[in-house]
């Protein structure tokens, strides 16, 4: 079950990560997700067991790139500490291609009971689509202030806030070593795995928890959720989850973790609003993005319901943000093509004025001349 539960965990997580030994230099592969092999073209059994420095080369991620990278797993190793790298380039040059792709690592690592790091987890962001859209943004407002400068109007400028995503890096069970005494050994290589899937869950990033029964029971859930609801394990375990959090009462959340123990579907729901009360009594709404996955027992039925809750808040209100300048700046282009066209309407009623005003003046002139004749 443990095993199970931590390769679906591993598995199930958005982001490309990839878990490497910490033997400097050579930084050995031990495993990759499927959102690492989804975005790469690679497959596992290509990597386990090999250097990172196999794939990640120089003439696909620029020296600088590697060298950062190379920095970047010497200061894990040295501070115990985890590492966010700067964006780089990186182009792919197996099976998916080799187009430009732009990344954001974190390294994360691993330390076990006895302070030690047994390994280090490589989370790689695909932030392409944030790099291009800032250089497809800042030749927008440059055309923009061209447009300005030609019609002599001002019009505010659009500002775009970048969010990184962080989510959660996971560590995959040490191997099992060769048993003598099968059944002892066995049962303490399980007590070993659970502990550290416990360190994993309580530790990372993402809000996770498991509910079990048809009542919800809160079976297990990391600080990273109890943060976001404004909770304390004590309060919360063991008991059901409308008992925890009453105003779930009617929210999406209770319906869609019963529909997944019910049918044993997996069930993804992204950006969703979720009204939370905290311990002062305020009422907060956040945006997060929800993935159900169920967990079967030994006889294939379903047995509980992991949930994992990804905060998205602040990148939903820079949506929403730049959806209103870009409303905004819509509504200005309007005005000013109206203003246009009036000014263009107004010319033509002064030439035609002045034409009139001219043959008056015309009139005059020969009605002047024959008077004085």
């Amino acid at each position: 079950m443990t095993e199970y539960l931590f390769r679906a965990l591993f598995d199930q997580l958005a982001e490309p990560r990839i878990i490497l030994k910490p033997d400097h230099p050579t930084f050995t592969v031990v495993s990759i997700n499927s959102a690492y092999e989804q975005a790469t073209g690679y497959k596992e059994e290509q990597l386990k067991g090999r250097s990172v420095w196999d794939f990640f080369k120089a003439d696909a991620a620029g020296s600088f790139s590697a060298e950062k990278l190379k920095q970047g797993l010497e200061d894990v190793l040295r501070h115990s500490a985890e590492i966010k790298l700067p964006i780089f380039r990186f182009d792919l040059m197996g099976g998916a291609g080799s187009s430009p792709r732009w990344w954001q690592v974190e390294l994360y690592p691993i330390i076990d009971e006895n302070n030690s790091i047994v390994y280090i987890t490589c989370t790689t962001h695909n932030v392409t689509i944030h790099v291009e859209d800032q250089a497809n943004i800042l030749e927008s407002r440059r055309n923009e202030a061209a447009m300005l400068i030609q019609q002599q109007q001002s019009e505010k400028e659009l500002q775009v806030s970048e969010h990184a995503l962080r989510v959660t890096q996971d560590e995959l069970s040490s191997e099992r070593s060769e048993t003598e005494n099968k059944i002892t050994r066995r049962t303490k290589e399980l007590s070993d795995s659970e502990y550290r899937l416990n360190r994993i869950i309580a530790n990372t990033p993402t809000g996770l928890c498991i509910l079990k029964s048809d009542e919800l029971i809160i079976e297990i859930i990391n600080q990273s959720l109890l943060k976001l609801w404004g909770r304390v394990e004590n309060d919360v375990i063991g008991k059901s989850i409308l008992t925890a959090v009453p105003e779930f009462e009617g929210q999406p959340f209770v319906k869609r973790a019963k529909q997944v123990l019910g049918n044993g579907n997996q069930v993804t729901s992204l950006e969703e609003a979720v009204l939370i009360i905290k311990e002062n009594g305020k009422q907060e709404t956040r945006f997060a993005d929800f993935s159900y996955d169920p967990l079967f027992d030994v006889n294939d039925k379903v047995e509980s319901v992991l949930i994992t809750v990804n905060d998205v808040t602040e990148i939903v209100k820079a949506k929403q943000l730049l959806q209103h300048q870009q409303e905004e700046l819509e509504t200005t282009n309007e005005e000013l093509t109206a203003a246009n066209e009036e000014l263009q309407s107004m010319n033509e009623e002064l030439h035609a004025t002045n034409e009139q005003l001219a043959e008056v003046n015309q009139l005059l002139e020969e009605e002047r001349e024959k008077n004085s004749d």
